[in-house]
């Protein structure tokens, strides 16, 4: 049976026997699979191949128009825009939030060493998304929504998405439309959208004063700003680089796509760990030098 668990299996069982690039048609969708390393470089780093995928817009009832969907002359300046955002000075001022967050997670898993095997993705999932916050939006869960229900509507987005993916006749709006799939996905999206515009409208106002006071730390101490603060110190110094949508749609894609790859990295991490010890004695021994 096919799902959305082994599909990339089934792609890739299908495409190996053909040399890179090949043909695959999904339904009534051609869809143009490299394999080669460096044919996929020149395909990422083409200035002409700026359009995304059909598939893409499977997203945009969730992320909407952010880096992750958005194509051509606008992925291009808001990427720009954007970028200095994830640099070495930003990423290196966050360790304290990354440090505090995997204490966390490690305190989480701690019951079960020694136990039966367990789904650290469970964990993986609470811990990113709560990460996430702290890096991007400076937030404390004081609004409406309360944070341990944002995980699971990620999820079950990214499953309806999927779904969509699998079966060609819910690539119709129309038909998608009639689904409970559709029902699910617009409760998300108001859910979602809510929380970051109560986030927005109760922390930007007092950002903004702090950029006008010139006082970015609280505690007269050096720190690197959250994303939500550079974004709206970006907005300041040009008032039409970004709308008010902009800056939802790209934090709503900062925390969904942020969780899904921080808890994919670190539980393959995990795994590595546990299937050689050897490396994991090394790691520890590693660590309490410091």
């Amino acid at each position: 049976m096919l799902n959305y668990r082994n599909i990339l299996n089934v792609v890739l069982s299908v495409v190996n026997p053909y040399p890179s690039p090949t043909r695959l048609w999904m339904g009534p969708r051609l869809v143009v699979v490299v394999k080669d390393p460096n044919q996929l470089q020149i395909v990422l780093q083409s200035s002409k191949i700026t359009t995304k995928g059909f598939f893409y817009r499977f997203l945009e009832p969730f992320l909407g128009k952010g880096l992750f969907t958005s194509s051509g002359i606008t992925h291009k300046t808001h990427r720009k825009l954007l970028q200095p955002l994830f640099s070495q000075r930003m990423i290196e001022g966050y360790s304290h939030l990354f440090q505090k967050h995997a204490d966390k997670f490690v305190e989480r898993m701690r019951p079960h060493a020694g136990g039966p095997e367990f789904d650290v993705m469970f964990y993986l999932h609470d811990s990113a998304f709560e990460n996430s916050m702290d890096v991007l939006l400076e937030d404390k869960n004081d609004h409406s929504i309360d944070y341990k229900d944002v995980p699971q509507f990620v999820r079950r987005f990214y499953n309806i998405a999927f779904t969509r993916l699998r079966y060609v006749w819910l690539h119709w709006n129309y038909l998608f439309q009639k689904t409970s799939f559709f029902k699910d996905q617009a409760y998300m999206k108001t859910i979602a959208s809510t929380m970051i515009e109560e986030i927005m409208n109760t922390r930007l106002p007092e950002i903004i004063e702090r950029i006008k006071n010139n006082k970015m730390s609280t505690s007269g101490e050096v720190r690197v700003p959250s994303m939500m603060e550079q974004i709206a110190v970006m907005i300041d110094d040009d008032p039409n680089c970004l709308t008010v949508q902009n800056c939802i749609d790209h934090l709503m894609t900062l925390v969904a796509t942020g969780q899904d790859t921080y808890s994919s990295t670190v539980a393959f991490t995990c795994m590595m760990l546990g299937a050689h010890p050897d490396i994991q004695v090394s790691l520890i021994q590693m660590f309490c030098t410091f």
